[in-house]
């Protein structure tokens, strides 16, 4: 179970930095997906009375969020993972040694530790090494990209506050932030998130989230539990079949047109 949360960690922070697939629009998936999490957390404009807190707010958001803050988060946050993620990477999940040796994964969970360390090393010696250089490339990069977030995150902070705090709200804040004690507590009060006892505070309720996952796929299967199967090419129709084949042909054409006078002439004749 160590290795395969091991992997999943760091294989889903490296699919961040995935090339994007090119989608037939000319956009990207990565670029639509950006749009419907923009749209899905998109906000309301701020009001008249919340636009005027807003110059009050700029002291009290540099103190909470000061610069570089973000990669600083990211340092401590990965710095902890980055030890134990460490110690897992002389191993590989049972099916990714599988598919590497096109035998059935069973068969891998048969094999005892020491067997399956030689099988991971004859077949890539640097393994554990290209582990190691990934997550440190990785976390660099994340780190990076964290830090340019800085700016849109202060501004949004800022506009939160405003439309959560009174003006006389505000006042008190930024009296209690200009005291030694408000001082620290705001210059902590993110860092605070990702210190080892909040995080391993969290990870209590790991073992709920892992208990309640067959309650919540049965939920899941009851609410669809109406709805038509999904179908395979073999129980589509006649026609139905050509019109698939007909759309993923036009698209090919699509893609390769896309460069040139052909596109929109190509895109009216097939579809």
């Amino acid at each position: 179970m160590k290795r395969y949360f091991a992997k999943c960690a760091a294989g889903s922070a490296l699919a961040l930095f995935a090339a994007p697939i090119a989608a037939q629009d000319g956009t990207t998936e990565l670029d639509e997906m950006v749009s419907v999490m923009q749209q899905a957390f998109a906000a309301d404009p701020l009001t008249q009375q919340e636009e005027a807190r807003l110059p009050a707010l700029s002291e009290a958001v540099v103190k909470v969020m000061p610069d570089g803050i973000y990669a600083r988060m990211m340092t401590d946050m990965m710095g902890g993972m980055f030890g134990v993620l460490a110690d897992h990477m002389d191993t590989m999940p049972s099916e990714e040694i599988a598919g590497k040796l096109n035998i059935p994964p069973e068969q891998v969970q048969e094999y005892d530790e020491a067997v399956r360390k030689e099988i991971i090393y004859l077949i890539d010696p640097a393994f554990s090494q290209r582990g190691r250089l990934s997550m440190q490339a990785m976390t660099a990069s994340l780190t990076k990209v964290m830090a340019e977030m800085e700016p849109g995150i202060r501004s949004g902070l800022a506009r939160a506050y405003a439309r959560r705090f009174t003006a006389e709200q505000l006042a008190d804040i930024n009296t209690f932030f200009a005291t030694p004690t408000g001082a620290v507590y705001a210059s902590e009060s993110m860092l605070v998130f990702t210190d080892p006892q909040a995080m391993a505070g969290s990870m209590e309720a790991l073992p709920k989230v892992i208990e309640a996952m067959p309650t919540m796929m049965a939920s899941i299967a009851e609410a669809t539990a109406g709805l038509p199967q999904e179908r395979g090419f073999t129980d589509l129709s006649e026609g139905e079949r050509t019109r698939l084949a007909k759309l993923t042909a036009a698209f090919t054409l699509l893609r390769i047109a896309r460069k040139t006078q052909k596109f929109q002439r190509l895109k009216t004749e097939f579809l």
